[in-house]
């Protein structure tokens, strides 16, 4: 965030937040003191990926409000960003056909939100995948995929924003996707094994 002048247009500071900033910042005055409050973090237009150099990468980017004056003191950031490790996948045979269709209605239906796991889309360009603040659900801990159809089509987490999707998907719909997400966190965990010299 830069501070000018509205004289001058001279840049008189520049501030770091941590979090994308939402247009519309509003000002105000306090015993003779102008303040400027902004809208950060998440709750904005969603976008399809974050740069390398996003702030998100870093750091949380839930929303909050950030009031500022001239002479302020520091910008408080927010916390750090958590890399969550691969959980151990369930015990599951997969079926490689409905992986293969799951993988088509999770890029269809799931991924503006939920994200490509650090994956560009398939057939694109994009230089890296979605990141996103819901969950990455290659790396659900095995009492959510016990779960997985009451969530997708049950609603039972709608109270925390994952509506039920029964009017767009069927359950074998929901089972395909469940096979391709098994599949991902599968493979992420074999790497992590190997790589540890399990």
């Amino acid at each position: 965030l830069n501070v000018y002048d509205a004289k001058t247009g001279e840049k008189l500071k520049e501030l770091f937040t941590g979090t994308g900033i939402m247009a519309g910042a509003t000002t105000y005055e306090i015993d003779g003191e102008q303040y400027v409050a902004v809208m950060a973090g998440y709750g904005g237009a969603p976008t399809d990926y974050f740069p390398q150099d996003a702030a998100l990468h870093q750091y949380q980017n839930n929303g909050r409000i950030i009031c500022f004056k001239l002479n302020g003191g520091e910008t408080p950031l927010p916390p750090r960003t958590v890399k969550i490790p691969t959980p151990e996948p369930p015990d599951m045979k997969i079926n490689s056909a409905l992986v293969d269709r799951g993988s088509v209605l999770y890029w269809d239906y799931c991924e503006v939100c939920h994200g490509g796991f650090g994956e560009p889309p398939p057939n694109s360009t994009w230089p890296e995948g979605h990141m996103s603040q819901h969950p990455d659900l290659s790396k659900m801990p095995k009492d959510v995929h016990k779960v997985f159809k009451e969530i997708v089509l049950g609603g039972i987490f709608s109270s925390a924003g994952m509506a039920s999707f029964s009017r767009s998907l069927k359950e074998e719909d929901v089972e395909a996707i469940h096979h391709y997400l098994v599949k991902i966190q599968q493979d992420a965990y074999d790497q992590l094994k190997k790589a540890a010299g399990d």
